[in-house]
């Protein structure tokens, strides 16, 4: 798994977009603190499917959408978990000339 970009975060009734990149300080010794490893090892066992370190990475998200719960207390079916990569978008809004046919184009 990428230690970088955008992630979309599921389970069947909740979705979150999740960004290893912007994770605060703060944030990190947090989840140091609840996962006993590096933030770097987290992320690799997120990516691995390792259960404890999914937990932690739904607590986590849950608390930032407000949430207040004690990691011990989230449980859910981790098959249903699915965390996949979100591409970059272009900055074609941004760009009055992007998608516009180039010259020569048929």
């Amino acid at each position: 798994m990428r230690l970088y970009g955008r992630w979309r975060v599921a389970l069947p009734d909740e979705e979150w977009t999740w960004e290893p990149d912007e994770v605060t300080l703060g944030e990190c010794l947090m989840i140091e603190g609840e996962h006993g490893g590096s933030f770097d090892d987290w992320v690799r066992q997120v990516g691995d499917g390792r259960a404890e370190a999914c937990q932690v990475l739904v607590w986590f998200l849950r608390r930032k959408a407000g949430q207040q719960v004690d990691r011990a207390s989230v449980d859910f079916p981790i098959r249903k978990l699915t965390i996949t990569y979100v591409e970059p978008e272009s900055d074609g809004e941004s760009d009055p000339e992007a998608g516009a046919p180039s010259e020569g184009a048929t």
